[in-house]
């Protein structure tokens, strides 16, 4: 639960955010970009927030006896 008040939560839910408004503006432009862009930044934020959960798991390792 300590992952949902941080940073790279953050980042994910505003990718996910661009994914969503990018499916939007996709279907009322009729081009791939906005969807792709989206896409991109969703990619990002999901990756910002895997290296969040790495490195609370890596602490929590190195504190174990």
């Amino acid at each position: 639960m300590r992952h949902l008040r941080s940073s790279g939560f953050r980042h994910y839910l505003f990718g996910f955010v661009c994914l969503l408004v990018g499916a939007g503006l996709s279907g009322e432009f009729d081009s791939m970009l906005p969807l792709a862009m989206g896409s991109a930044a969703a990619l990002m934020g999901t990756a910002s927030l895997v290296r969040d959960i790495r490195a609370a798991g890596r602490a929590r390792r190195a504190r174990r006896p």
